[in-house]
């Protein structure tokens, strides 16, 4: 008795048998033309002026002064010497006119002065002080950022709160500014 795999695997290769033949029928008939093959047309060119250097922000009427590694992780200490005043006008002025604030404890991405300030109302009352436990800087010729870990300290309650950070900075009116501002509860406490 033949399987059916079998029947299947000789019928198959009885037609590429019989294609087979035929293909090479027509490639050694003198009748056969293998069709002309054009050259391939020109491809205009064109070329793109890339800038040299890439930037962050763009181009700034002002232009950004140099600023070291250590600076930039000073730059943290404006911002947490802000929360000490606990006036959240206070805080809110060290981001610039166009930022986001991605905050720890909210689920609301703040993107304008006015919700920027409202968050901080509520989180200054608890009296937040942070320490940098880890930095890594990053530099460009616009911009500067700082990311790593940071810990606060909540005055009112002593709770403290170890979270991760993204702070990149942007110089704006004679000064660095806060751009963008990632805060997040470690996810180790989560897992």
């Amino acid at each position: 008795m033949i399987s059916t795999s079998a029947v299947l695997r000789r019928t198959v290769g009885n037609a590429l048998k019989k294609e087979c033949r035929l293909l090479s029928t027509v490639a050694t008939s003198a009748t056969f033309q293998a069709p002309t093959v054009s050259a391939p047309k020109a491809i205009p060119s064109f070329k793109i002026e890339l800038p040299q250097k890439r930037t962050f922000f763009g181009s700034s009427s002002t232009a950004a002064p140099a600023i070291s590694d250590s600076e930039v992780t000073g730059l943290f200490n404006l911002w947490n010497d802000a929360l000490a005043t606990l006036d959240p006008d206070t805080v809110a002025k060290r981001y610039a006119k166009t930022s986001v604030l991605l905050p720890t404890v909210s689920d609301i991405p703040r993107t304008d002065y006015d919700s920027i300030k409202s968050y901080f109302v509520d989180f200054l009352q608890k009296k937040p002080q942070g320490v940098i436990l880890e930095s890594n800087v990053i530099k460009g010729d616009d911009y500067c950022m700082d990311a790593g870990i940071y810990e606060f300290t909540m005055g009112a309650t002593g709770d403290k709160v170890k979270a991760r950070y993204t702070y990149v900075y942007q110089y704006e009116d004679g000064e660095w500014k806060i751009a963008h501002h990632h805060s997040s509860i470690m996810p180790e406490s989560f897992l």
